[in-house]
């Protein structure tokens, strides 16, 4: 098969699958699916009621901001309630709460209803399908996957070299200003001299005025 056909099929097996999520969402709301969402964090706290949210981020391939919001929600629901951990005061506790297993239960009511479409598959064709679409999220998955940042050869030299690095030693700060230099403080009154002398130099060589 031509890669261009294979493509197109896939990009319009993703197109269908994502409104037909959409018509369970609006049909169930935000539990529309236990694979997606709030509704797979509540499937996935069903298995294991209490998980650290480091952890449940791994499981879900968030982190950060967008998990933090996403267990806000289910937190604001009394779905869900975040302690912190008594191993490591830093990381938090989620645990799921008995009004987040009447959901999850609900959830699971009308799942068979979101896994349909994969009926017309035998389980040996669903596990094949799956193993040829975990070697293709690998591909991708590399393919996108941002190499370290690397600085410049020339930065690097400059670096090895002590460029940029340069000493702040007497010789550069006292050095004394020789008459009629752009130093001389009898022609520019005010103006800081050498090392350890005061900040504003008389304005007159011979005293104040």
């Amino acid at each position: 098969m031509d890669e261009r056909d294979l493509m197109d099929k896939l990009q319009r097996l993703s197109t269908l699958a994502q409104r037909s999520h959409n018509r369970r969402f609006r049909r169930y709301g935000p539990l529309a699916s236990p694979h997606k969402g709030q509704g797979r964090v509540l499937a996935l706290l069903q298995a294991q009621p209490e998980v650290s949210q480091k952890e449940l981020g791994r499981q879900l391939g968030m982190r950060g901001p967008s998990l933090g919001e996403l267990l806000a929600k289910l937190e604001d629901k009394e779905y869900i309630t975040r302690t912190p951990s008594e191993i490591d005061r830093r990381g938090m506790v989620v645990r799921l709460t008995p009004e987040g297993t009447a959901a999850a239960g609900q959830m699971a009511a009308h799942a068979p209803d979101a896994d349909s479409v994969l009926g017309c598959l035998n389980n040996e064709e669903q596990e094949r399908l799956a193993g040829d679409l975990d070697r293709l999220i690998a591909a991708l998955e590399e393919q996108l996957a941002e190499p370290p940042k690397e600085r410049p050869a020339q930065e690097v030299e400059r670096k090895k070299e002590g460029w940029g690095h340069r000493p702040m030693g007497i010789s550069h700060l006292a050095e004394a200003p020789t008459p009629g230099s752009a130093f001389d403080r009898r022609q520019f009154p005010g103006q800081i001299v050498g090392f350890g002398e005061p900040q504003y130099a008389s304005r007159s060589a011979t005293g104040p005025p």
